[in-house]
């Protein structure tokens, strides 16, 4: 779903893209995400937020690194 989302976007827009996932999945479902909001649902299963995090996070800390 990363892949799918990100593909063809700036470096600004990706950052904005994993900003909104990360943000939607601490806080209230984003409909403006389209298909990622159905991931909301994984908060009932705490283990199950990380696995749904984690590619997220890791390609926003890669372009972070990169960025420095």
């Amino acid at each position: 779903m990363l892949a799918e989302r990100l593909a063809g976007k700036s470096r600004g827009e990706a950052e904005g893209e994993i900003s909104a996932f990360l943000h939607m999945m601490r806080t209230e479902p984003d409909e403006n995400l389209g298909e990622l909001a159905a991931l909301k649902g994984v908060v009932q299963t705490p283990n199950r937020v990380r696995c749904a995090t984690l590619a997220w996070d890791a390609f926003g800390r890669g372009l972070a690194a990169r960025g420095q």
